[in-house]
């Protein structure tokens, strides 16, 4: 089964960039430019982690991450140009996982994608489960 990934920014060019990189590695994506409409759909959708831009109008990223950790702690990995150590501090004070600053290398953040499915012990595709009647 894939995992699904949710991509939220307002820049519609990084939204095309990381939804091609991420379905060329086998990722189900469903992308945003609009967190309101990411937000509601969330809800509904249940992806298995969630990339957001920090800085996006009606609900920036702050609010949408403090939203969701209200009733979910999926994984979220904050993509944004705001670098400073506060910003940083700030976002994974609210609940996020890891914060890229933008721009950023699409390997940096592949490799960061898989390291936030390891932390959360994903099983396997590949992997078998043994079971054992009555015991």
């Amino acid at each position: 089964m894939k995992k699904k990934i949710m991509v939220v920014d307002n820049d519609p060019n990084i939204v095309e960039l990381v939804t091609l990189y991420l379905e060329k590695e086998n990722y189900e994506v469903s992308a945003y430019t609009n967190s309101q409409e990411a937000f509601e759909s969330f809800k509904r959708e249940a992806p298995s982690l969630i990339l957001l831009d920090v800085m996006m109008p009606n609900m920036d990223g702050y609010q949408f991450l403090s939203e969701t950790r209200k009733f979910s702690n999926i994984p979220v990995i904050m993509i944004t140009a705001k670098g400073e150590t506060f910003d940083k501090v700030l976002g994974l004070e609210l609940g996020a996982d890891d914060y890229l600053v933008k721009p950023f290398d699409t390997k940096e953040l592949l490799a960061r994608i898989k390291a936030v499915f390891r932390r959360y012990g994903t099983v396997a595709e590949d992997a078998k489960v043994l079971v054992i009647p009555d015991l």
